[in-house]
């Protein structure tokens, strides 16, 4: 990273693409089988331009082969076999090898996204249940109508005061934290396509709720004869309305997106079968209606 102190923006930023680009292109001609037959080919047909040499024409080569005498053919025929069968068992193994590791590594993302915006959206529920309490207190207390039915959803306000508190506490250290998942899963993220950017709109839609959650708790001493009247002067309907309509257009979304990362991640591992197209079939109205819903509230943000 110290290079990039040393060099300006305007310099830095295309030569790191530029390097990006130059050794994707390395890494296909000689990292990958289909790339080193494609170089071959390349140095086959450009080895007089490039070497100054003209090799042998197919034709050329089988008449050059049949002249060699017995031993040779059989050398040459055993050593070609030997070596290709290395190649063969060589690229095999490895691709089978990195297919494991990346199946491990999708397997292991993908629940740890699927944990972590589950657990935040059960803090999102937990919090929206306490601030809808809040609302349906202040409702009763301004009707009038049954004073021990007021105290008793005050009273129950009140008491789920600490739990409340906790979640907006580890709602706020998740709006930090989801970063971290990014940065530390973005290899694996970058390897699917829109995976980041739905990650990306997760992360606003949460940081969007995260922003309205910071409602004001009403502090009161119940062993106040008038502690009613002072819950209901500390409570912001307004500012409790907005976060309950906000918590309730974006909790869906949210797990749609992190739904949407989570079969992208699991379906190279899984694969798409026919049981699964059969159950996409069935439920192809129920798919439309999340899709255009999830839209919906997703241009409306």
């Amino acid at each position: 990273m110290k290079i990039f102190q040393r060099i300006p923006p305007q310099v830095a930023v295309p030569a790191f693409y530029a390097f990006i680009s130059i050794g994707m292109l390395v890494h296909f001609l000689f990292g990958t089988a289909l790339g080193a037959l494609a170089l071959a080919i390349s140095l086959y047909v450009g080895a007089e331009t490039v070497l100054g040499v003209e090799p042998f024409s197919p034709g050329e080569l089988v008449l050059w082969f049949n002249g060699q005498p017995e031993a040779y053919k059989v050398g040459l025929a055993t050593a070609a076999v030997t070596l290709g069968g290395f190649v063969v068992a060589f690229h095999t193994a490895t691709v089978s090898w990195k297919q494991q590791q990346q199946a491990q590594l999708r397997t292991q993302t993908a629940g740890e996204i699927e944990h972590f915006f589950g657990t935040t959206n059960q803090l999102v529920t937990d919090a929206q249940l306490f601030v809808e309490s809040l609302v349906e207190a202040v409702n009763e207390v301004q009707r009038g109508s049954n004073a021990r039915e007021a105290k008793f959803k005050v009273d129950w306000a009140l008491s789920q005061t600490r739990e409340f508190l906790s979640a907006r506490e580890q709602l706020s250290q998740a709006t930090v934290q989801v970063h971290r998942i990014k940065g530390r899963n973005y290899t694996i993220l970058c390897s699917g396509w829109g995976m980041p950017d739905a990650f990306d709109e997760a992360v606003q839609a949460l940081e969007e709720i995260g922003r309205k959650m910071w409602i004001h708790v009403p502090i009161v001493d119940v062993n106040n004869p008038n502690y009613i009247q002072e819950f209901h002067n500390q409570v912001n309907v307004q500012e409790c309305q907005q976060f309950i309509d906000c918590a309730e257009k974006l909790s869906g979304p949210i797990s749609m997106l992190a739904g949407s990362i989570r079969g992208n991640l699991l379906s190279p591992v899984i694969g798409f079968n026919l049981p699964t197209y059969v159950r996409l079939l069935r439920e192809r109205s129920a798919f439309a209606s999340a899709v255009r819903e999830f839209y919906r509230v997703m241009s409306n943000r």
